[in-house]
Parts: structure tokens; sequence; C-alpha cells
């Protein structure tokens, strides 16, 4: 067969489509799908852990929860009955917030775990500028497990909101 009788009218050659490459770019299908099998697998895990009560872990955590308590019974920016000067005012207001909704440790607790597991779902979304989804994923898991993040999965600290609007404001 003549290189002639292979082409179209046109001109050009017909090239036969061939089946998707092996090393092309991953979907956003795939990436959606590791950031669920990510919150879902910390999410089981931070599970386990909770338990509903309230875990002191030092003293900010007390702190922060009498000045929610304030806010939340319309005491104001208080803690010990004195004004508060030293604390920044965002996560004893979503305390608060949360509080007005139920004042139970079970509820309030809810609050750490969630933002941490959104963090590191956007976490995921940065590395993922950087790296592999697999890669990204691995990395991510190891993160959520190391105990300086778990541990912030179940105290009442701002460290949880934090990573959440320090992620969220990076992507």
């Amino acid at each position: 067969m003549d290189v002639q009788d292979a082409r179209p009218k046109g001109g050009t050659p017909k090239v036969n489509p061939s089946p998707r490459p092996t090393n092309e770019a991953p979907t956003a299908r795939t990436d959606v799908l590791l950031c669920l099998l990510l919150v879902v697998v910390l999410g089981v895990l931070y599970a386990l852990c909770w338990s509903g009560c309230w875990v002191p872990g030092g003293s900010d955590d007390a702190f922060y929860l009498d000045i929610a308590s304030n806010l939340a019974h319309g005491r104001g920016f208080v803690a010990n009955d004195a004004p508060v000067v030293i604390a920044p005012p965002g996560w004893p207001l979503v305390l608060a917030g949360a509080m007005r909704l139920s004042p139970s440790f079970a509820w309030l607790n809810l609050l750490p775990m969630t933002f941490l597991l959104a963090a590191s779902a956007a976490w995921y979304l940065i590395l993922r500028r950087f790296a592999s989804p697999w890669t990204a994923f691995t990395v991510m898991l190891v993160v959520g497990t190391l105990f300086q993040w778990q541990r912030l999965s179940f105290h009442l600290y701002t460290d949880a909101l934090f990573c959440l609007l320090l992620s969220v404001s990076l992507l």
C-alpha cells in the first residue's frame, strides 16, 4: 500500500488513536477519591480516640472554655470574672457559638476533630501541587497519625482552627 493511499483527501496521514498513555497526569477524580479516602481513614482513627468527655490537656483549653462559657451566657469576654486581654477572640467565639447549640463536651469535642479533618483535606490539595496523588495521600496520612496532630483532634486548643484557616488560605 502506498503512502498516498493511506492519506485522506486533505493530505494528512490517518492516525489511529492509541489507548490512554500510562504516564498521563492523574484526573481530578483520582484527587477527589484519595482526598475522601484520607478523610475517612483519619476520621475513623480519630473516632476511635473520641470519648465524648472533656480531655484536659493543659490550662489553655480550660481558659478558652471559661471565656466561651461566659460569652455564651452573655457575660462578655471575661475569665475568672476578670476581662481577658491576652487571648485572641476567635476560638472562644467559635466555642461559644457551639455552646449555644449544645453545651455537651461530646458536641464540643467534634469541633477540633472536624477542623483537623478539613485541614487534612486542604493540605492534601496543597501537596498535590508538588507531588503525585499517592505521595500527597501518604504524607497526609502519616502527618494525620502523628501524635501531635492526632492529639489536637481531641483537645480544645486553638490549633485545629488555625490549621484549617491556614490551609484554606494557602489553597
